[in-house]
């Protein structure tokens, strides 16, 4: 039995393609959207793995949890 060959995660442009895929979400938002939350540190989206989309989305995430749970605690 042959080994099913699994295929390599998608990166740069790829990347988000397949964001626009699943989302339904315009490219143009999407750009600047994860653009905003990357940085400059991180390169562009058109230079994205995978990999890095998925810490810079835990990073945008734990940003709106904190930012939430401050608005919440009594001053």
């Amino acid at each position: 039995m042959a080994k099913e060959r699994k295929s390599a995660p998608p990166e740069g442009a790829a990347v988000l393609q397949e964001v626009v895929q699943m989302t339904g979400l315009p490219e143009d938002y999407l750009n600047t959207e994860i653009s905003g939350f990357l940085g400059t540190a991180n390169g562009t989206v058109n230079e994205l793995s995978l990999e890095q989309l998925r810490a810079a989305l835990l990073n945008y995430l734990e940003t709106i949890n904190d930012e939430i749970n401050q608005s919440q605690t009594p001053h």
